[in-house]
């Protein structure tokens, strides 16, 4: 129990789960749908933190994409205080395939917009570089600007940011 709980304290109970599919079928598809795609990160607790904040922001789910962090890694199911099991999180290989699942929605949902963050994006909205193939797929790249000597935000929080953002512009019944 000491070895399978990873905790000093001695967890008292233990669960086996199976691990679903990586399909994303899982992500529900509805008219407000909002997913965040993160493309390779490269840290648990990272990972764990920004599930924490698409489940605490109104999010639908989580598309890590590439080679990344272990999602059943102990320290993110940990970091995200238990909005792993309310937040759907499917992983792809390739952006070739999150576009795919894209282009999939658009019949039931219409215009299905990928946007992107980087620190050169063309509208104000600074997280981790995209790889060349997401910001070439992004309908809008925008960028969350900085003030202070921070040159930029980690991938958590830069993510909770935007999702912040997302749900202050459809509450003001702008779309995106």
């Amino acid at each position: 129990m000491a070895e399978l709980s990873d905790r000093h304290d001695r967890s008292e109970l233990i669960a086996v789960l199976p691990i679903p599919a990586d399909d994303p079928g899982r992500q529900q598809s509805r008219p407000d749908l909002c997913v965040v795609v993160i493309d390779r990160p490269g840290l648990p607790g990272t990972l764990g933190s920004l599930l924490r904040s698409i489940d605490a922001l109104g999010g639908h789910g989580l598309i890590v994409v590439g080679h990344a962090a272990d999602v059943y890694d102990p320290e993110v199911i940990r970091a995200s205080t238990g909005s792993f099991f309310a937040v759907p999180v499917v992983q792809m290989e390739r952006v070739p395939d999150v576009l795919a699942w894209r282009d999939s929605l658009r019949g039931a949902l219409g215009d299905v917009p990928l946007i992107g963050a980087a620190e050169d994006g063309a509208v104000d909205a600074d997280a981790h570089p995209l790889s060349r193939a997401f910001l070439a797929a992004c309908d809008h790249v925008v960028r969350i600007p900085m003030h202070g000597s921070a040159s930029s935000l980690n991938v958590a929080a830069a993510g909770s940011v935007l999702r912040y953002e997302v749900g202050r512009q459809r509450r003001a019944g702008h779309s995106t």
